[in-house]
């Protein structure tokens, strides 16, 4: 990705060609704004390409587009983003009321240090 633009990951491509007919799996996040209860029931690719997103705003896309050489090599960092907003919305059975009535933006918010922690124990 060194030298290549890219937006929020799959968002801005697909905006611009439309959906693949093979997506990539940072592609077609669709729960930004949605809540725990929605999070829970989507697709593991839904999920992860929806987190990329989010890891990439917390990062900031010049870094990764800078730092990184693929759109590959910055599955960790989705991954991180997915398990701890998967978590959060696992948590303990007596808070999962209160957690999945929280939107998927704040519970990323929330998530925000792990991934910049991983993302600065990598060297960037």
């Amino acid at each position: 990705m060194k030298g290549r633009r890219i937006g929020a990951l799959g968002a801005l491509a697909c905006a611009l060609v439309g959906q693949p007919a093979q997506a990539e799996w940072f592609e077609g996040g669709s729960l930004h704004k949605a809540d725990g209860h929605t999070w829970v029931k989507a697709s593991e690719k839904n999920r992860l390409a929806t987190a990329s997103d989010f890891a990439v705003i917390v990062i900031g896309q010049d870094k990764v587009t800078r730092e990184l050489d693929s759109f590959e090599d910055f599955r960790p960092y989705a991954g991180e983003m997915k398990a701890c907003i998967d978590g959060m919305y696992n948590s303990a059975e007596e808070r999962r009321p209160v957690m999945r009535a929280k939107s998927t933006a704040s519970i990323a918010a929330l998530c925000a240090s792990g991934v910049e922690g991983l993302w600065r124990r990598n060297g960037h």
